[in-house]
């Protein structure tokens, strides 16, 4: 599997937990980059596509450490195993 694809799906799954246990909770990017070891530039790479696939939302301009994230229902659908 591309290394890339592990990547956002990991990502996902991230997301989908933490809205399972705190549904109102928006993560942070920085709370993305330290929970799974990603450096700024491949955050931003993967939330740039998660966003344009519709999966995720993001509720703030930045792409970053900086960024605020919710997973989608769009998003929730597709990764909910």
């Amino acid at each position: 599997m591309d290394p890339r694809t592990d990547t956002r799906s990991d990502l996902m799954v991230f997301l989908k937990d933490v809205y399972k246990e705190h549904p109102l909770h928006i993560v942070s990017g920085k709370e993305l980059m330290e929970s799974l070891s990603l450096d700024e530039e491949t955050l931003r790479f993967h939330l740039r596509f998660l966003y344009d696939l519709g999966y995720i939302e993001l509720l703030s301009s930045n792409q970053d450490s900086r960024a605020l994230v919710r997973m989608t229902d769009k998003g929730f659908s597709k990764f909910e195993n």
